[in-house]
C-alpha cells in the first residue's frame, strides 16, 4: 500500500503502452489540458 502513497506503484505492462490517451481505440485526441476546478470552502455563519 505504501507504494500508492508515495507514487511509486507500476503495473508489470506499463512499459508496454505506447498511447494513454485513447487513441488507440478510436477517441480522438485531447486537445487541452485537464485543469481542475479550484473550489473554495467559505465557512458558514452559525
Amino acid at each position: 500500500m505504501q507504494d500508492l502513497v508515495n507514487g511509486s506503484y507500476r503495473l508489470p505492462w506499463e512499459d508496454e503502452v505506447i498511447h494513454q490517451d485513447g487513441t488507440s481505440c478510436g477517441f480522438p485526441a485531447p486537445t487541452r489540458e485537464y485543469q481542475p476546478e479550484l473550489t473554495v470552502s467559505t465557512p458558514v455563519e452559525p
